[in-house]
């Protein structure tokens, strides 16, 4: 199934090629990606950097960069057509902070798109999700009818399964950590449009929950049944039902005496978790104890095409596939250190206190990690970048290797 579920969207790129913005030339596996699709004509890519590096790294890696094109985001005359449009797109960002932060390739790539030079954008292989979900709202901004940005990820499970059982779509396993119930009906809705462009398949959505048509009761169960009420209200034409147990949703027998009346009882393809939590544990679940291939996370919700998620794997692996309105496919990789990373949390585009310019309408710290704003000074007890973080505040290392109090931090007892 892991190699139908490939071959489709290779099979889809092929078809009508489109143009696609790679902004992190830096990384070889991008370059590799970039020359493997215009070798094998999934694309015509379009990777950002500075030329003579570039093809210097692709002669020192043996990779030929034939039909791929190199864009300099620092030339002037390309600077100054996108800082126009990006001005335009936001009045209150002035030219001179338009022209800084294009000098950012995620932020230069998605203008290309936006003004209709690209079709989409491929990212994250080295670059925050957080950043590659900023970019793709200040330039791209959010689809017609879409509240949030969100992302799926399309789980193929093994040949043993029965042949209608084998692709599942899981959201939002990546983006939105404790989704509202209005935040949860986009999901739903663009989730299923997003399987029913993207696969093929009829989509059959369930709003998973602990609980199936009334069987328990708690606020958190009630945000997927109001949920359920503004998805199928949002969408009369898709096959939308909530709330329901992971085994009503997926097992016709339990269905039959849980809830019989339901239009998907037993039969759901796409399952809407209620929080990033539910979601993240029952995608690995998924992966591991029923062998499948995890794919994704695809971004969905905007305007244009955007990209993928951080750790990509190696390019031998895998080549970008057809883009529509999420990013490209990839597998998840089995070994740890090529895993996605999917804990993003919800990011809203960067608003400031008076106007969208440099430093303006920011107080203290509310600046820190502002597109818009140039960088601060780092200061004493600020994480360091990658995996190398401070201890949390209030713990130190005990004598015999376990965690003590810590100043101000009382030490932890068991309950009686």
């Amino acid at each position: 199934m892991d190699s139908d579920v490939a071959g489709r969207f290779r099979a889809l790129a092929r078809e009508d090629p489109k143009r696609i913005v790679f902004p992190e030339g830096s990384d070889v596996r991008i370059l590799e990606a970039a020359a493997t699709c215009a070798r094998e004509r999934l694309c015509e890519p379009i990777v950002l950097g500075h030329a003579d590096e570039l093809r210097a790294a692709a002669q020192h890696a043996g990779i030929c960069l034939d039909g791929v094109e190199v864009r300099n985001p620092a030339e002037q005359l390309a600077l100054d057509r996108y800082a126009h449009a990006y001005t335009e797109r936001r009045p209150n960002v002035d030219a001179a902070t338009a022209h800084r932060v294009l000098r950012r390739n995620l932020l230069f790539g998605a203008m290309i798109v936006s003004t209709g030079g690209a079709d989409g954008m491929v990212a994250g292989a080295t670059c925050p999700s957080a950043r590659v979900i900023e970019a793709g709202g200040l330039a791209l901004g959010l689809a017609p009818g879409v509240s949030v940005p969100s992302s799926i990820f399309v789980m193929a499970l093994p040949d043993s399964w029965p042949a209608e059982e084998r692709v599942l779509v899981y959201a939002d396993a990546s983006v939105n950590v404790d989704p509202t119930a209005e935040q949860l009906a986009d999901i739903a809705v663009t989730s299923a449009r997003t399987a029913q462009r993207t696969l093929g398949i009829q989509p059959r959505v369930a709003m998973v929950s602990c609980s199936t048509k009334g069987s328990a009761v708690h606020p958190r169960i009630e945000r997927v049944v109001e949920a359920t009420r503004l998805a199928q209200r949002k969408a009369p034409d898709l096959l939308i039902d909530g709330e329901l147990q992971a085994d009503a949703a997926l097992v016709p027998r339990v269905a039959k005496y849980k809830c019989p009346e339901s239009p998907i009882a037993g039969r759901a393809n796409v399952l809407i978790f209620p929080d990033l939590d539910a979601a993240n544990i029952a995608y690995k679940l998924t992966q591991y104890q029923a062998k499948a291939r995890a794919y994704g996370p695809l971004l969905q919700g905007f305007a244009s095409p955007s990209p993928t998620s951080r750790a990509a794997p190696p390019p031998t692996t895998s080549s970008p596939s057809r883009p529509s309105s999420e990013s490209s496919l990839r597998p998840a990789h089995d070994h740890p250190r090529h895993q996605l990373r999917l804990l993003v949390g919800q990011v809203p585009v960067v608003r400031h206190g008076g106007r969208e310019s440099a430093g303006e309408g920011h107080r203290g710290e509310d600046r820190r990690g502002c597109l818009h704003c140039p960088p601060r000074r780092p200061r004493p007890g600020d994480p360091l970048p990658g995996r190398h973080r401070q201890p949390r505040a209030g713990l130190r290392p005990h004598p015999q290797g376990a965690p003590g109090p810590g100043p101000g931090r009382p030490a932890l007892r068991r309950r009686p």
